[in-house]
């Protein structure tokens, strides 16, 4: 491996792909000299008391409890312990009414009571085994000395509420390095960054388009990018807002638990483990070999189901070894496949540029049968023009993770050629802050029973939507919003110490209202804190009824991100890092 150079422009990037059935993480070190500066943690600890153990790309994103509040997580956890104790697909627990499944993908009920600590936990046992391996490959002075930059993916498709309990969650992780930053960064974002120099190789040019499809355990997310520069550096923007929606693998997993519980339940020599064992191999080998060509040929697949007798009834052929037709594995996969295929559609139908690729990434991205029965279904439909080439780019189940450390190097070094650039996103939904404007009747007859009057500037006013960014519009990456406030508030109830706003979204309009209605929904509450300005530089007016009132006129800077936001306070064009956003 290469080692870092010397310098003091140095920092360490780390990317962590906190998935819903498997997680990974992944660095580099901007000074590393040599061309394999991204190195993957492909080794993992097999129990409590070792290091490693494990060979894999990534980890289970799994958990359980033991006595005086230890931890097992990923693969520490032994394969003989009751499948009651093993928490899984917890990271679902963030959005629980996009999730509303009553088993997992071992059959039990799912605990989502202590979601947040469940994350804190796992990201914890993943952080305290990346030092471990951080330490043993550049040594501990090196990290101890290196800024950290992390980068925290989360789905597009979740809530704003769901990617910041994310990030809070992360931020409780102990030992963090101190002076460390995170940002967080959309799954199909990170896999496009990763994959967009190899869309390059395969002959994408300038206004080419392509639609990345991000496959898991528990999401589909799906954005479509065109490309508008190559050299020096390659450019991207979003063609459309993203969509997705909850589901992917882990469900056929489901299916396949449901399908073994009916038929084996009541046999002698059915136990949890042989359950364990069969799903096991199901996820590592059944799922990958299964094809289209399996249904043509009559396939049959072997499950290991050491233990029970053979019973050609129930698919037994021989002892221990049950045989699943090809048939029965459609129908294991049908919704999934079915739901993907109708996500890609709709994203081709949204965009307004012709699509020449669709990337499939993430772990269900990997499978064959996916790939060939989307290419048959976008071949087959007269609505989509001809010739879109659906490709699986290699690492692609670790894609994720990869372009988090991408995206993190152009953090660090915004001029690095060698990293893509998202320059500009698709608002998802209307977004937006409500202000007292002066009733005018032509505009505002409808609202006419919410006029209220301003005493300061003796008008009637009443509340309408200021839209901050409309759903479609293009977003420029680092491109500021400013809102202005006029705070209005008498002397006489004390200094003027916050400004509190709340910020409103409608994903549901078509057209932006002019006021609220049931469709604009509360985003979160901005809380600016003004006690760092100086009392003598706060402005005073006496108010048409004679009061006199604190009159500040501020700005609250927004600039949206790939999946955050960050607000600043600006007065008397001074710039305060006081602002803090509480998402409902």
């Amino acid at each position: 491996m290469s080692r870092p150079a010397h310098g003091n422009d140095h920092k360490l990037v780390v990317g962590l792909d906190f998935g819903t059935t498997y997680s990974g993480i992944a660095w580099a070190h901007t000074n590393i000299v040599g061309t394999d500066r991204r190195v993957w943690i492909e080794d993992w600890p097999s129990s409590r008391s070792t290091h490693g153990g494990v060979t894999s790309s990534k980890v289970p994103t799994l958990l359980r409890y033991l006595e005086n509040d230890r931890v097992e997580w990923g693969f520490q956890i032994p394969h003989d312990v009751p499948p009651q104790e093993v928490l899984s697909l917890f990271k679902l627990g963030l959005e629980p009414d996009g999730f509303k499944r009553p088993i997992d993908a071992i059959g039990k009920s799912l605990n989502l009571g202590n979601v947040d600590r469940n994350i804190t936990d796992y990201l914890s046992g993943l952080f305290g085994h990346f030092i471990h391996k951080i330490h043993s490959q550049i040594g501990r002075s090196t990290f101890e000395s290196s800024p950290v930059q992390f980068v925290l993916t989360v789905p597009a498709i979740w809530s704003e509420n769901a990617k910041q309990r994310t990030l809070e969650a992360f931020e409780r992780v102990p030992n963090l390095p101190s002076g460390h930053s995170t940002s967080l960064l959309s799954e199909p974002e990170a896999a496009a960054i990763a994959a967009v120099q190899e869309l390059v190789r395969h002959d994408l040019h300038i206004n080419d388009s392509f639609v990345v499809v991000d496959a898991g355990g528990g999401t589909v997310d799906l954005i479509t990018y065109t490309i508008t520069n190559i050299h020096p550096m390659l450019e991207v923007v979003e063609a459309t807002a993203g969509t997705g929606d909850i589901c992917g693998s882990s469900r056929i997993n489901d299916r396949f638990v449901q399908l073994l519980t009916s038929r084996f339940e009541n046999e002698e020599g059915w136990n949890e483990d042989l359950l364990h064992d069969a799903v096991e191999y199901f996820e590592r080998r059944t799922k990958k070999a299964f094809n289209m060509g399996s249904i043509t040929h009559h396939e049959r697949f072997s499950i290991p189901v050491g233990g029970l007798g053979r019973n050609t009834a129930l698919g037994i052929n021989r002892i221990g070894r049950l045989s699943l037709r090809a048939e029965e594995l459609h129908m294991l996969f049908e919704p999934e496949i079915v739901r993907t295929i109708q996500l890609v559609k709709e994203q081709i139908s949204l965009t307004s540029v012709p699509i020449r690729k669709i990337l499939l990434v993430g772990g269900f991205g990997a499978s064959i049968y996916l790939k060939e029965r989307l290419q048959v279904a976008i071949d087959d439909d007269r609505s989509i023009s001809n010739g879109i080439e659906i490709l699986q780019p290699p690492n692609a189940w670790v894609s994720v993770v990869n372009g988090a450390v991408l995206k993190g190097l152009s953090l660090v070094r915004p001029t690095n050629f060698d990293v893509p650039v998202v320059k500009a996103r698709t608002g998802r939904k209307h977004y937006g802050h409500e202000w007292g404007v002066i009733y005018n009747a032509e505009k505002h007859l409808s609202l006419y029973s919410e006029r209220y009057y301003d005493g300061a500037d003796g008008d009637w006013r009443v509340p309408v939507m200021h839209w901050i960014i409309k759903r479609g519009d293009r977003v420029a990456e680092d491109q500021p919003f400013i809102n202005e406030y006029c705070v209005n508030k008498p002397v006489a109830f004390g200094r003027v110490r916050s400004l509190t706003c709340t910020v409103y979204a409608d994903q549901s309009s078509d057209v932006a209202p002019l006021a609220r209605n049931g469709n604009v929904q509360v985003l979160c509450r901005v809380r600016a804190n003004l006690d760092g300005i100086p009392e003598t530089e706060l402005e005073r007016k006496v108010g048409v009824d004679g009061i006199m009132y604190y009159q500040l006129d501020v700005q609250l800077e927004a600039v949206y991100r790939s999946a955050s936001t960050e607000y600043t306070l600006i007065y008397k064009g001074k710039r305060y890092q006081t602002v803090t956003a509480e998402y409902v």
